[in-house]
């Protein structure tokens, strides 16, 4: 049975074993954009700004855009049931 808190992992086999999917915390992001390619520098930065970690996420322009439409889609769904996401407002106007 499949928990409501784990999604199903999509490497799993036929008998449902699968090589844990890593996980990395990230509080910044860079996006670097080609014709062919979108990468995302998923960065962990400390408080005195030492980078503390990286993963790089490349994908098709095809499937970053279907990424930022699943993204909004359920960032619109939290906020509707937790309320609106609090940024600084020096955030906000980078997205205005």
């Amino acid at each position: 049975m499949k928990s409501a808190q784990q999604p199903e992992n999509p490497l799993a086999s036929q008998n449902g074993e699968a090589p844990p999917i890593p996980e990395f915390y990230a509080n910044s992001i860079a996006i670097n954009v080609s014709p062919f390619e979108v990468e995302l520098q998923n960065l962990l930065v400390d408080s005195a700004q030492n980078l503390k970690g990286a993963v790089n996420v490349r994908m098709s322009p095809q499937t970053a855009w279907t990424l930022s439409k699943a993204l909004a889609k359920n960032l619109a769904e939290y906020e509707a049931k937790f309320g609106e996401i609090a940024l600084p407002d020096e955030i906000k106007k980078q997205f205005d």
